[in-house]
């Protein structure tokens, strides 16, 4: 805490390679931004300070996380279990970067445990649905 802002910035541990040695290091899980704790009427005083260029806003209402999803996070970060991944929802197109189906694209339709990929197989005229885990595909523009 500083000036009075209670303040959040998630990071995860990764293992980089320099030359001939690796190291840990710490990244924020979402670049370019902090969470902060603060009154409505402050939002001017956040935004005089070094280095805050805005705050996520909706409506020109700043965006307000709920506590419990903030809790969560922590919680995750905690043990380990957090790491930045592509945003998917249904309707995005995809690739599979791992396992033995890479490189096939598809179409993302469900998201619950797993996530719910239609590849199709155009010289066919058929299409097949995988599951695959998130961390197996990647989004396409």
């Amino acid at each position: 805490m500083q000036r009075g802002i209670t303040a959040f910035l998630p990071l995860y541990h990764v293992q980089r390679r320099w030359k001939q040695r690796r190291a840990e290091v710490l990244l924020p899980l979402f670049p370019s931004y902090i969470f902060v704790r603060i009154a409505l009427r402050d939002r001017l005083h956040i935004l005089g300070l070094p280095g805050i260029v805005s705050l996520v806003s909706f409506n020109n209402v700043p965006a307000v996380v709920p506590e419990s999803q903030i809790e969560t996070l922590k919680r995750a970060i905690i043990l380990g279990r957090a790491e930045p991944h592509v945003y998917l929802h249904s309707g995005r197109r995809v690739r599979v970067t791992n396992g033995p189906l890479v490189g096939l694209e598809g179409i993302v339709v469900e998201i619950k445990n797993r996530v719910q990929v239609i590849v199709s197989f155009e010289w066919m005229a058929r299409s097949v649905a995988i599951s695959l885990d998130a961390t197996d595909v990647e989004a396409l523009r």
